[in-house]
């Protein structure tokens, strides 16, 4: 039953490749928010904004074209690892974003080199 569905998921992205485009999409938008918020918190607002418009523009087509059909999906596939691995790295980067920009980096290593030489 899975590897039937498996090969299904993998049939429905050949013929509609918009559908691994938008998944690419929110995954670009997750890594960006969580690997840069610490240096501009209203990136959160922003997406959610433009995700707002998005949802808005779509309803609206739907309003004039025709529902598309819907298939039966067991997860989202490799994105999920994708972000999963963001999730990690941003941990990472946004602890050396905040310490490399702090005071406590500039007084404990850059003036006290500047001091002995």
């Amino acid at each position: 039953m899975v590897q039937h569905q498996i090969e299904w998921n993998e049939h429905l992205c050949e013929d509609n490749p918009d559908i691994t485009n938008e998944y690419m999409d929110f995954v670009q938008q997750f890594g960006y928010i969580v690997l840069f918020s610490s240096c501009f918190p209203l990136a959160g607002f922003f997406c959610f904004i433009a995700n707002f418009i998005l949802i808005r523009s779509v309803m609206n087509e739907f309003k004039y074209n025709r529902r598309p059909m819907p298939e039966i999906s067991i997860g989202i596939g490799q994105f999920l690892y994708m972000i999963e691995f963001l999730s990690h790295c941003s941990i990472v980067i946004n602890i050396a974003i905040c310490y490399f920009t702090s005071q406590t980096y500039k007084t404990n290593f850059v003036d006290s080199v500047l001091e002995t030489t």
